[in-house]
């Protein structure tokens, strides 16, 4: 038998695959794997894949870091709210439990004062902690275009945890260590102009926190 078709040796030849000589196979390409698509992010997050990004590990400063001045602001908004806040807290306790003395002047029991400072202090460690727990940002951060994110994971939503411990340490706190070191305060706030790469603040490391402008960071700019 001098030589068989289908792929079996043919006669001044050697083996031949099936479908012809491999000149005229057509080329191989490895298949592309499938783009994984990830669900729509809430309003006003960058789209990004669960977790966030990995930690910027490159010179000077992350792209989408927020920018100082924008910060200031936004907490100059939110200290405004709060002092607007505390002032009407205040006058409605004063209404309720303001005490008429002998001389005519009115004043309130210790116990009254007590709770009032208490819940002035309490107000703005919620006022924080609720925000950025459910939207990462506050009302102050929110009007600047900034968000909070989580610091090994750039982009990434705060745990409920995290934006409780972020909420005391910069509002209870630094207010505390301000009172008795004047200089805590203002370190705190300026500790960002220098940092890289993520332009954290004293309580930002503390939390393991970065604020992010979500606009810039989602286009890497």
């Amino acid at each position: 038998m001098r030589g068989m078709s289908n792929g079996f040796p043919q006669p001044g030849g050697g083996y031949q695959p099936p479908g012809g000589p491999m000149g005229n196979q057509p080329p191989f390409t490895p298949p592309v794997p499938p783009q994984q698509v990830y669900g729509p992010s809430p309003p006003g997050f960058p789209h990004l894949p669960p977790g966030g990004q990995p930690p910027y590990r490159g010179p000077g400063v992350m792209p989408g870091a927020a920018h100082p001045g924008r910060r200031l602001v936004a907490r100059l908004i939110d200290i405004a709210i709060l002092v607007l806040l505390g002032a009407l807290l205040s006058a409605v306790a004063t209404a309720v439990f303001s005490q008429g003395d002998a001389d005519g002047d009115s004043t309130m029991p210790d116990a009254a004062v007590a709770a009032l400072v208490l819940s002035i202090f309490g107000g703005i460690w919620a006022y924080e902690a609720v925000q950025l727990a459910v939207w990462g940002r506050t009302i102050g951060k929110r009007v600047m275009g900034l968000r909070v994110s989580v610091a090994g994971a750039p982009g990434s939503r705060l745990s409920a945890v995290r934006a409780m411990g972020r909420a005391f340490c910069y509002p209870m706190f630094f207010s505390f260590l301000g009172a008795a070191i004047p200089l805590v305060g203002p370190l705190n706030l300026l500790w960002m102009l220098w940092d890289k790469p993520l332009r954290q603040c004293l309580h930002d490391k503390m939390a393991g926190t970065v604020v992010i402008d979500h606009r810039r960071f989602a286009a890497g700019v």
